[in-house]
């Protein structure tokens, strides 16, 4: 399930929308490193003085107060109070000064102990960012942390707008319960390079290895769809011929030991284990690996951890004996940064006693993926994930970006998530849950909308989606999956619609949409074990283009053009001659696809080449595939 975080760092000031451009051209364009930091000015970062710097906003009953031997070291904190008779709101402690140029990068970190955190995001970090005028722009916030936690360290990774004059940072408490914070530090990293179109580029193909063993392209498609009656037959066909030419490696499925664990025992004829059944049983036809998730119920607690083992290990010895072949990860809890009812400690003991289980089973060939969290849930990553070393096979997270706003820093946050899940020693990093998020009435259930039209309807959402997985995969994410396959109702008739599908629900007439054929041209070509390599270009952050090589010896190049303008490409090939099938995505074959219903990418006419050198034009706003093959 889609989990977002609560509204950020809130001030007097309105919110302009300055911050934000079309989804495309320069904000395409992530980054790869932050650089060299250059400290900026934080007066008493660690609340020794009770500096007049620091602003204090809270409405009674909460307050804010900075006090003496509270912090890290008997130093001092400041402290957050919300009593559960107040509004679950924003009281923080904040600081302002001058804005750096557009476009630098902002580091702002500090330490946080919370004791009986709940109701809300949490104790988390924020950056506003003011116009002259003092209206605030947008902002940038950190994960949070919740419950009872002892000293937890917050980072912020923020990007300063366009027209910003003046900065806040704020640290906050949205829920209720009690937070400490100290030690702030704040950082700048040079600005980036802005992004610009030139009409002519060069690429250059080299053997620099950005990614191995690349397990490709997943899905999320949760068994709703499945329950008899939902999908007619001929539904059911679509369906199953849609998913047929993404080809994805992966599938992850939501279950609920409610479907089968009973007073009396386990019962597997219900609705929801047999739609469970067939959904396994589609995607093995079609290859796909399957990672079930745990989702509910939300009550497990230690002393019933046994009893949540036996009933996991009762419904994979089942779904085997009915000749599923596919189960090959297990997940217990979805983003349960915002959903596990416990601590981190019990987070992993759950870990430790399902292993134990699936162990002594004969089933420890189905690996654990730990952490699985969702945006926010960093400060819960760092603390789960290195302890299951050794007993989970995967580490994973969710990441769902606004839809308006650069890449930079969701590029950067992946880059982070696989250094620490590498040093964390489960370097096999899934982004298993990511989409474009942010329109109008977006939520749990739907991604919102832009003039009225649901996101992934909007084709620059498709592209920028792409744009978004090629940098994630070649920043070391081992894989990435599309939430969600298509859109179904999590219930009955009259239960929610989730709305981010590639296509639309059967009360819909399933329509096709543009994410579909974006998410096809990776999924379908980049296979597990591929390996990502670096095509370098002149001039550079003009176009995106990475190469990919498979196991099975093919070759690719993707060349992403994100401006409103062709751009005429001479890419320099390893090898002498080839030959290349091309297929590409813009606006154009997007529509006449949907319009023809017809699910597969066409190639363009094969184009051959003498030498190295390949020229073509790339349309606007558009993703090319360059499928190689030597003729000599």
């Amino acid at each position: 399930m889609v989990a977002f975080a609560a509204p950020p760092a809130q001030s007097a000031a309105p919110q302009t929308a300055t911050a934000y451009r079309d989804e495309l051209g320069p904000d395409v364009f992530g980054a790869d490193a932050l650089g060299v930091p250059q400290p900026m000015p934080v007066e008493d970062p660690a609340f020794e003085e009770g500096a007049p710097e620091w602003e204090r906003v809270a409405d009674e009953p909460a307050t804010v107060e900075i006090r003496h031997g509270v912090g890290r070291g008997d130093s001092g904190g400041a402290v957050v109070t919300v009593p559960s008779s107040a509004p679950v709101a924003w009281p923080n402690v904040g600081q302002r000064t001058a804005a750096p140029p557009a476009r630098t990068l902002l580091r702002l970190t500090a330490w946080v102990r919370t004791n009986e955190v709940a109701d809300g995001y949490g104790a988390y970090l924020g950056i506003d960012y003011y116009d002259a005028t003092g209206s605030r722009i947008t902002w940038s916030q950190s994960g949070s942390v919740r419950g009872t936690q002892d000293w937890s360290r917050l980072e912020l990774l923020g990007e300063v707008p366009a027209n910003t004059t003046t900065i806040a940072i704020r640290l906050l408490l949205n829920g209720h319960g009690q937070a400490v914070f100290d030690d702030v530090t704040l950082e700048a990293y040079a600005s980036l390079d802005e992004p610009a179109h030139s009409p002519h580029v060069r690429l250059h193909e080299t053997e620099d290895v950005l990614n191995l063993d690349v397990e490709g392209v997943g899905v999320e498609n949760n068994v709703y769809a499945f329950v008899p009656g939902v999908l007619t037959r001929e539904q059911r066909r679509t369906v199953e011929e849609r998913l047929a030419v993404l080809r994805p490696t992966w599938v992850r499925v939501f279950t609920d030991t409610n479907w089968w664990a009973t007073a009396e025992g386990y019962d597997f004829s219900g609705p929801m284990v047999q739609a469970l059944l067939a959904d396994l049983r589609l995607y093995d036809r079609l290859g796909a690996r399957a990672n079930l998730v745990m989702w509910r119920p939300l009550d497990w607690d230690p002393s019933r951890y046994g009893e949540m083992a036996d009933a996991m290990v009762a419904l994979l010895r089942w779904l085997r004996a009915q000749g599923v072949g596919n189960l090959a990860a297990l997940t217990l809890y979805n983003e349960p940064n915002g959903e596990f009812p416990g601590s981190p400690s019990e987070y992993v003991e759950m870990y430790q006693t399902v292993a134990a289980a699936l162990r002594q089973a004969g089933l420890d060939d189905i690996e654990l993926v730990a952490g699985d969290t969702s945006q926010g849930g960093d400060a819960f990553f760092d603390t789960v994930v290195p302890p299951l070393r050794g007993l989970a096979g995967w580490s994973s997270y969710h990441e769902y970006v606004d839809y308006r706003t650069s890449l930079t820093i969701p590029t950067l946050h992946a880059r982070n998530r696989v250094e620490v899940a590498r040093d964390a020693g489960l370097p096999r990093l899934f982004l298993w849950e990511s989409n474009l998020t942010g329109g109008v009435g977006a939520g749990t259930y739907s991604p919102g909308t832009h003039d009225g039209v649901l996101l992934p309807e909007r084709y620059p959402v498709a592209l920028k989606l792409a744009a978004y997985h090629l940098q994630a995969l070649a920043g070391g994410v081992k894989g990435v999956s599309y939430w969600e396959a298509f859109d179904m109702r999590y219930g009955g008739p009259d239960a929610p619609l989730m709305s981010f599908g590639m296509w639309s629900s059967a009360e819909d007439g399933l329509r096709l949409r543009p994410t579909y054929y974006s998410v096809q041209l990776l999924s379908r070509f980049v296979r597990p074990g591929a390996t990502i390599t670096r095509i370098a270009s002149v001039p550079d952050r003009t176009v995106l283009a990475y190469g990919v090589r498979n196991r099975d010896g093919s070759r690719l190049v993707y060349v992403l053009n994100p401006w409103d303008r062709e751009v005429q490409v001479e890419l320099d090939l390893i090898g002498t001659g080839s030959t290349a099938l091309h297929y590409h995505v813009d606006e154009r074959s997007v529509t006449e696809a949907i319009d023809q219903r017809r699910p597969v990418l066409r190639p363009q006419p094969r184009r051959v080449f003498d030498g190295q050198v390949l020229r073509d034009v790339l349309p606007p706003e558009s993703l090319v595939l360059y499928r190689l093959a030597s003729t000599g």
